[in-house]
């Protein structure tokens, strides 16, 4: 998804944000930038990963469990994402983008956060033969000629199989 529709997640309502031992589900407040009158991207359903570095669930607990006493200091706050220092506020775009950037040149990554969804996209579709109406969904297109445009890439095969975090991740 785009890193704008991470401001949209909010944890304040069941009907927004649920949590088990198992997934986490979030159905983003309206905003996106497919959002319009007759159109809402879909729920959002991360499954457990065994893999530690890639549970989603493990990682919302930590992200809550570590941001409580922030959090504390503002009754109104709903968002997941809030700033780490300064004045306790909803993370904007820019602030989460530089959170990704700061993991990717950490992990060796040399490519822009953005850049991840047409690599997904690719993957998906040339690799794992996804569906291509599950491709849109799943990254909240509309288009399938601006997927096609700007976002599917030529890629190598890879060498061995992978563990994709996107084999966790559910639209509802």
């Amino acid at each position: 998804r785009r890193i704008h529709d991470l401001t949209l997640q909010k944890k304040n309502s069941p009907e927004q944000f649920q949590i088990t031992e198992n997934s986490v589900t979030f159905w983003p407040s309206f905003g996106s930038k497919t959002d319009s009158d007759n159109h809402h991207q879909a729920g959002w359903h991360l499954k457990r990963n065994k893999t530690k570095n890639l549970n989603a669930v493990f990682w919302v607990k930590k992200l809550l469990e570590t941001s409580q006493s922030r959090r504390s200091a503002r009754q109104d706050l709903v968002s997941l994402f809030i700033t780490t220092r300064g004045i306790v506020r909803d993370a904007s775009r820019a602030i989460i983008a530089g959170w990704i950037k700061s993991c990717f040149k950490e992990a060796g990554i040399g490519a822009s956060p953005g850049s991840i969804r047409a690599a997904v996209a690719t993957d998906q579709f040339s690799i794992q033969g996804r569906d291509l109406d599950e491709i849109l969904q799943k990254g909240n297109w509309r288009s399938r000629q601006t997927v096609f445009k700007h976002y599917f890439k030529e890629i190598a095969m890879p060498k061995e199989d992978i563990q994709r975090p996107s084999d966790y991740f559910q639209c509802i």
